[in-house]
């Protein structure tokens, strides 16, 4: 069965008898406001994930055993949370870390056993991103047709990839009415704005100073037509990316 954990895939003579996903607990949220009696609610908050993997170790003996376990252990473990992709879901990923590893009992290696994992984010993330030509009537994705899943699509970061072909003095772009205002000098090169990261670079350098603090940086696309902006006369082209996510 294909399983995949930080782009590794199960140890050889592993074996994935099952596994089951919990849907995201969503929890209320609540405010104490001064002088008015009671909570006020303010929307609703949704949990993380957890997903638990039943193994079963096809090994020979118990020496062979306590080696799978091992290679086991080092497949699961990660310091943070990394891409996880299951079965039935190979076109996406989800980010998750292993939080319950058993201790192994060597006098019954051959029973079955769980691991579980808990997920960062409650979204399955699309491992392929999506692109479009960066031009004044960019749609990003158009409206899409829902495959059969549990929930809906979520919104999503982008990632502007712009050649700019001359130097220029501060820079202006907008997607939708969200602005995005470099300020002083930029050369011509690669120029990157990452609005998961909040970050802006050209050749690879990080230049994210040069964004004034009216500048909106971290935001979401809602699926759907969206129209790109920048000055007139800057000589410049690129590709606006994207990955689609669903609960």
């Amino acid at each position: 069965m294909y399983l995949l954990f930080n782009g590794q895939p199960l140890p050889a003579k592993v074996g994935l008898l099952g596994w089951s996903i919990a849907s995201p607990k969503v929890t209320q949220r609540t405010i104490d406001v001064p002088d008015r009696r009671g909570l006020i609610y303010a929307g609703s908050k949704l949990g993380s994930r957890g997903i638990s993997f039943h193994f079963a170790l096809l090994a020979e003996n118990g020496a062979e055993a306590v080696e799978l376990h091992k290679q086991l252990c080092e497949w699961a473990l990660s310091e943070n949370p990394a891409p996880l992709v299951l079965p039935t879901r190979e076109s996406q990923y989800i980010m998750a870390q292993c939080d319950d590893f058993p201790a192994p009992d060597m006098e019954e290696w051959w029973r079955p056993f769980d691991v579980g994992f808990i997920c960062a984010s409650p979204e399955f993330i699309d491992i392929f991103p999506h692109s479009h030509a960066l031009d004044s009537n960019l749609s990003v994705g158009g409206f899409w047709t829902l495959p059969i899943v549990t929930g809906g699509r979520l919104s999503t970061p982008v990632k502007f990839s712009i050649t700019l072909n001359e130097t220029v003095s501060g820079l202006d772009l907008w997607l939708d009415d969200t602005r995005m205002h470099l300020d002083g000098s930029i050369a011509a090169g690669a120029l990157a704005i990452d609005t998961e990261a909040g970050a802006v670079t050209l050749d690879g350098a990080d230049i994210t100073y040069l964004a004034t603090l009216d500048s909106d940086l971290t935001f979401n696309v809602e699926p759907g037509a969206h129209t790109v902006r920048w000055p007139t006369g800057v000589d410049m082209s690129g590709t606006i990316e994207w990955r689609e996510r669903w609960l």
